[in-house]
């Protein structure tokens, strides 16, 4: 069994990187056309314009949708394959893996690029396979690249099992490209993307040559690991069980004798089966946190500096959404902080009588208990690459949204944002749809007496300088379940 290992743990003298950055090498030599290649092998993920011949077989990334944990674990597994290919027939080891960038806060080191990816030259004066020059300079220059919100896992490690808005496994099953993204997928997964490539024609930061960079092999080899992290935090967490998600849908790739091979969801659920056969030196949950969540009416910590919730757990029936306030026209965001009122004609008694565990009064129904409350920034598209932005809720007037932690939704990392939003790509030009839970959030602004249904506050603040600075949210808009 293969073992993939933290690429910031490896000891001295280990060769992993070597042999990869010679394996690297050995695929740039050859033809695009070659499945075997580096550059037919980043084409799977999305390399436009695309050559006719190669449709159906090229751009295949699956995005914003609950296929993309299973679609990339397919993709890096091949991937890893051909390398080990090539690895061997270098005279390197037969059991190569591909390592993973474990980035934490826990150890500020990771927030780097490991430093075998940032000079161009190796040490014996040969250009560097593992470089490339379409990166942040912050990133080349072996500085700390990512930050604390772009790889809080405190949102994703805690999010339920379901395609629900806010959920671990992003919008219900769509064949290739959906519109809402998983948690996990929004953070770490975006963000890194994002930050690495922050610059002008910077790889990482487009999904139609982000796998280009060897990093980002790096990047989702993690991403598939935290898939596992998230499973072993909660016995609740559990994948998937529709058939359409399992086996309803069919993904060609190419395997290291470059011959093709179907994959379905279902064939890659379980590590130790003889089609993957590959572990991870370490998946283990790195948040403490009970099974079930206490009480809403509980205290509970808020922001990206707060212990994290307890797990939500999967549960038995979806919960039925309801639109209780929106935006009634577009909003444009550029390179400036915006604060955008939200008006919410239904106020939050009835969710505080809910989370309370209180007797509802009198007048009160059911249905007008409030269990979850869902942030959604629908439509959201742009010509080009974006900016980042945080966003945070019912910040106080005249405050630095920056100054209130406890108020943050999320860092809105618009990868893919460019793609999503032409009219004649497969999204056809809807763009994207970003969806966050803050229940938390919004009913401890409720306790605090801060929630006035006509006044509720939702501010953009642009963390990243990338791509064009403007940006258009098609609504904004609350929902209760």
């Amino acid at each position: 069994m293969r073992e993939r290992k933290d690429v910031y743990k490896l000891p001295p003298g280990d060769q992993t990187l070597d042999w990869y950055a010679k394996a690297v090498a050995a695929m740039q030599a050859l033809p695009q056309a070659n499945p075997l290649s580096w550059r037919y092998q980043a084409a799977i993920h999305g390399i436009d314009p695309l050559p006719r011949t190669m449709k159906g077989l090229w751009a295949e990334c699956q995005h914003s949708t609950s296929f993309f944990l299973p679609w990339h674990r397919m993709y890096i597994l091949n991937f890893e394959r051909i390398v080990a290919m090539h690895v061997a027939n270098l005279g390197g080891p037969i059991d190569w893996a591909l390592p993973y960038w474990n980035y934490t806060t826990t150890d500020p080191a990771t927030l780097a690029l490991p430093p075998e990816f940032v000079s161009p030259a190796l040490p014996s004066g040969a250009a560097n396979p593992l470089y490339v020059a379409q990166r942040s300079p912050i990133a080349n220059a072996g500085s700390a690249v990512l930050g604390p919100r772009d790889v809080d896992l405190s949102t994703c490690l805690t999010s339920s099992g379901t395609t629900n808005p806010g959920g671990f496994f992003g919008g219900p099953p769509a064949a290739h490209f959906g519109q809402l993204a998983g948690a996990l997928e929004l953070t770490p997964h975006n963000a890194v993307h994002v930050q690495v490539g922050n610059t002008p024609g910077g790889w990482m930061a487009d999904p139609d040559l982000a796998a280009l960079d060897p990093i980002f092999w790096l990047h989702h080899s993690n991403i598939d690991r935290l898939w596992e992290v998230w499973l072993a935090c909660d016995p609740l967490h559990q994948n998937l069980t529709s058939a359409y998600w399992l086996s309803g849908v069919t993904f060609q790739f190419h395997d290291a004798t470059g011959s093709p091979v179907t994959m379905r969801t279902a064939d890659v659920l379980n590590l130790t089966a003889p089609l993957l056969d590959y572990k991870y030196s370490d998946a283990s949950c790195p948040i403490a946190f009970t099974v079930t969540r206490p009480a809403l009416g509980a205290p509970a910590p808020i922001g990206p500096g707060a212990a994290a919730p307890a797990a939500i757990g999967t549960p038995m029936a979806a919960p039925q959404y309801e639109l209780v306030g929106a935006t009634l026209s577009a909003v444009q965001l550029g390179d400036q902080v915006v604060h955008v009122p939200l008006p919410t004609p239904i106020t939050p008694r009835a969710f505080r009588f809910a989370a309370d565990k209180r007797a509802p009064p009198p007048t009160a129904t059911t249905k007008q208990l409030v269990q979850h409350v869902t942030l959604h920034l629908e439509h959201v598209t742009s010509a080009d690459v974006a900016p980042t932005y945080d966003v945070f809720l019912n910040v106080p007037l005249g405050e630095e949204p920056n100054q209130h932690d406890d108020r943050l939704v999320a860092r809105v990392a618009m990868f893919g944002i460019k793609q999503a939003s032409d009219p004649r790509g497969p999204h056809g030009g809807g763009g994207q749809t970003f969806a966050f839970d803050v229940t938390q959030l919004y009913h401890r602004l409720a306790d605090l007496g801060e929630i006035d249904p006509q006044n509720l506050r939702v501010s953009f603040v642009p963390v990243s300088p990338l791509g064009v600075p403007h940006v258009t949210v098609g609504r904004i808009s609350l929902y209760f379940a």
